[in-house]
Parts: C-alpha cells; sequence; structure tokens
C-alpha cells in the first residue's frame, strides 16, 4: 500500500485504533520485504528499514500533524530495540 492510500485510510476515521492497525501493516510489510528481497545482510536490512522509515514519513506527512512523523522509528524502538538501535541510534 502507497503512503498516500494509508494516510487516506487514517484521515478518513482518525482514530488510535486505526493508527495501530497501520503501525500493524508498516511492521508486516517490512518483514514481507525482508523475506521477498532474501536479505541477509545488516545492510540489506537497514535499506529496508529506511524504505519503510521514509514510507511513514510520507504517510505521516498527510495527516495533518495527527501522526508523529517519527512514529515508525519509535515503534521500532519499542519492538525490536536492538535493530532499531543499528538503524537509529539514540543521540
Amino acid at each position: 500500500m502507497k503512503a498516500k492510500d494509508y494516510a487516506a485510510r487514517y484521515n478518513s476515521d482518525p482514530t488510535d485504533k486505526v493508527l495501530v492497525d497501520i503501525a500493524v501493516d508498516f511492521h508486516k510489510e517490512t518483514a514481507d520485504l525482508l523475506v521477498a528481497r532474501g536479505v541477509e545482510s545488516i545492510e540489506g536490512f537497514m535499506a529496508v528499514l529506511r524504505e519503510v522509515d521514509d514510507k511513514w514519513q510520507a504517510f505521516a506527512g498527510r495527516c495533518g500533524g495527527k501522526v508523529n512523523i517519527h512514529g515508525f522509528r519509535v515503534t521500532m524502538h519499542t519492538i525490536y530495540p536492538e535493530a532499531a538501535m543499528v538503524a537509529w541510534p539514540k543521540k
């Protein structure tokens, strides 16, 4: 799904439940991309994370400030802290 489609979905029903559902979809999409691309290196893993993060930022940017632009990173730091620290080290 494209960022604009996620934004349309959220903007039509801007609730926490819809946002959580979208976040889950982003994480599933991340896993699907890793498998589809046969990612075996840290560089490939990082590329997928950055790609999905860019997509999240595009989605959030279409939601009128209601969605955290760094929401994907935040959820990654919460759910997969080791992986997120590699992609986006906290300063």
